[in-house]
């Protein structure tokens, strides 16, 4: 497939012309629109390009599921820059090496999250080069900024392979590496998929925008579908029911943990919801929650598999075939996949490491290259989890070689977490060790407990510590439990 020359900008381009009047996104109780969206992202990138962005530059995104995020990834496209994607959560330590690896040109945040680009009284990323969201004394207010700017009216061409945006994942080794993700990979993935999308649909963007799941999936799918999507900022079980009813939402993508939080309110709400297509993904579901919604609720949740490594989807459980309870659905169209063990190939039913090779892989990590190297040979991504394939080529997931644990459909790498909590002045060494527990369902559940070092001498305590790492640390990534050993 060729990707145009403006990539993933071009949908909101071609939307922008073709039906200028119907709806991008849904926010609370507006509606705005693809022509109105494409002046205002027009107008952005007229202004970071006033800033200095240029092609190929780098511009670090810490925002949630906002207009913003949309506005100004798209703009960052349209200049041929690179977005960096965070999490809006993230702590101090996580954006500091975000900045010191990517060196971005802008960062974009809002003034809630000025602190966190602090370490002491000094900020790693100069006021010059911060741009917020929102007011705050001495700081660019993006919205002020662009009031006078005339849209920038064109793009900047783009060549095979180049770069869309920067995840960060991958900290087996302790350092979260920057995933590329190009322009090719994410217009081919979302074309595609925009092939099963039908006219009247309407998505709702309930997973963080910063991930690979939802990036893909309820923003760029939607996008190049030209249908609507609904924001939703904060999750809660009840904010997410009562958009799926009263927006009239037809397809919602979630992880696990969404869908055993809004059970109990779709059990009484079913009857007025008018979705259609249920997704699941991020991590397992177990089957027996899977068949019970089935058969209660009359919902037939589509599972799916996928990586950042892979812009997001490697295998769905298509609603066009019969749903295969327990598996991860077959290989998408742009995907090959094979099952090692030892470095070899083996046959359908055997467990072994799972590779993936396709337009939709990686090249590169970002300033990585022995990472590349060691994940990535003759375009086969090593995955790190393991499975198997069955004689129809469903894919099943049965566990993982990386040593990392899953929360919420979030990754955690417990190197990255001992590297993070030793930037306590006080603490000697960390120890993270990992737990499969049983959970609802007698599905398993992954937690962790952190064995901390500290000097006999000190006071700080596992209270305090918490406390600390709550400040510093994304608050997924802490440990469920801190016990700390005193030398």
């Amino acid at each position: 497939m060729k990707t145009p020359e403006n990539g993933i900008y071009q949908p909101l381009l071609e939307a922008g012309t073709s039906v200028p009047e119907s709806s991008f996104f849904l926010e609370g109780n507006r509606s705005v629109s693809y022509e109105d969206a494409l002046v205002t992202t027009n107008k952005v990138a007229a202004y970071l390009k006033h800033k200095g962005v240029q092609a190929g530059d780098r511009v670090l995104i810490n925002l949630g599921n906002t207009p913003e995020f949309l506005y100004t990834v798209l703009a960052v496209a349209q200049l041929g820059a690179v977005s960096v994607l965070t999490n809006p959560v993230a702590g101090r330590f996580e954006l500091q090496h975000y900045v010191n690896d990517s060196d971005p040109k802008l960062v974009v945040t809002f003034s809630g999250r000025l602190d966190h680009f602090k370490t002491g009284n000094n900020s790693f990323v100069s006021k010059e080069n911060l741009l917020l969201t929102d007011k705050a004394e001495g700081f660019d207010c993006i919205w002020e900024c662009i009031k006078e700017v005339e849209p920038q009216s064109d793009w900047n061409r783009l060549e095979a392979g180049e770069a869309a945006v920067i995840m960060y994942t991958a900290a087996e080794d302790g350092i979260p590496s920057g995933a590329v993700l190009c322009h090719d990979a994410l217009y081919e993935v979302s074309t595609i998929f925009a092939e099963t999308v039908l006219e009247h649909d309407v998505f709702i963007a309930a997973l963080p925008l910063f991930h690979s799941f939802g990036f893909v999936s309820t923003f760029l799918i939607p996008l190049r579908s030209k249908v609507p999507f609904y924001l939703l900022a904060n999750f809660t079980p009840q904010s997410l029911v009562h958009c799926l009813q009263t927006h009239k939402i037809t397809v919602f993508t979630g992880t696990p943990i969404m869908y055993l939080a809004i059970e109990k309110r779709l059990q009484l709400e079913i009857g007025r919801l008018s979705t259609r297509l249920w997704i699941c993904g991020g991590e397992a579901l177990p089957i027996d929650f899977q068949k019970r919604f089935k058969q209660q609720l009359g919902i037939d949740i589509r599972t799916g598999y996928g990586l950042t490594e892979t812009s997001s989807i490697v295998t769905f459980n298509s609603p066009e075939h019969k749903n295969k309870m327990g598996a991860a659905g077959k290989r998408m169209p742009w995907n090959e996949i094979k099952i090692v063990r030892a470095g070899k190939e083996i046959e359908c039913g055997q467990i072994g490491e799972i590779l993936i090779k396709g337009s939709n892989v990686i090249s590169r990590y970002f300033n990585r290259e022995q990472k590349t190297n060691s994940s990535i040979s003759n375009g086969w991504l090593r995955s790190g989890d393991l499975g198997y394939l069955d004689s129809d080529g469903n894919l099943y997931i049965s566990g993982r070689k990386k040593k990392m644990i899953i929360k919420s459909g979030l990754n955690i790498y417990p190197k990255e977490v001992e590297k993070l909590i030793k930037k306590h002045p006080q603490v000697i060494d960390v120890k993270i060790f990992t737990y499969e527990i049983e959970s609802i369902d007698n599905a398993k559940a992954e937690t962790s407990e952190a064995v901390v070092t500290i000097s006999e001498k000190s006071e700080l305590n596992e209270k305090a510590l918490k406390k600390w790492c709550r400040e510093n640390i994304s608050s997924y990534k802490v440990p469920d439990k801190l016990v700390c050993k005193y030398i």
